[in-house]
């Protein structure tokens, strides 16, 4: 039988890695500028432009954006400055229409104090003086011109 003596190594002896062989370095420069001009004119023809024109459209897309943001942001300000102006009218307004109210209902208070305290005085004379009540009532409620002007009581209480 004969024996196999199977191994990796090159016939003719030791050889080594052919990238690394000082032969193959010549041709070994030549595609490598061949592949780079090649790849840079790929690259400079086809990629790039479609890399620039995507980088163009978004930073145009990111003006556009935040131009619209300062305008919507200039929306609100003025729609908040709106609304705190009607808001500042209306609590002008609420507080004007409350001191007119207060005015009326402190005149109509008055003027019902004043009726009450002329119709308690004509009473008060009508009770002291049934006999000169009928007189100073007249005079006093033509003064005052608000109690009622009823008769004085005169059931024979006040006479002896």
């Amino acid at each position: 039988m004969a024996a196999t003596n199977a191994s990796t190594e090159a016939p003719g002896g030791h050889g080594g890695f052919p990238p690394f062989q000082s032969e193959n370095f010549p041709s070994q420069l030549v595609w490598l500028a061949v592949t780079f001009v090649l790849l840079y004119v790929l690259m400079s023809r086809i990629a790039l432009p479609r890399i620039a024109g995507i980088l163009s459209d978004r930073s145009k897309h990111i003006a556009d954006d935040l131009a619209a943001a300062n305008r919507f942001k200039e929306q609100s300000d003025a729609a908040h400055a709106a609304y705190e102006k009607a808001l500042n009218d209306a609590r002008s307004r609420a507080q004007s229409i409350a001191a007119a109210t207060h005015a009326e209902q402190a005149a109509a208070a008055e003027v019902t104090n004043k009726r009450l305290e002329a119709q308690l005085g004509c009473r008060a004379i009508n009770r002291s003086h049934p006999h000169r009540g009928d007189e100073q009532c007249r005079r006093h409620c033509q003064r005052h011109r608000s109690c009622d002007r009823r008769a004085p009581d005169r059931s024979g209480s006040g006479r002896a």
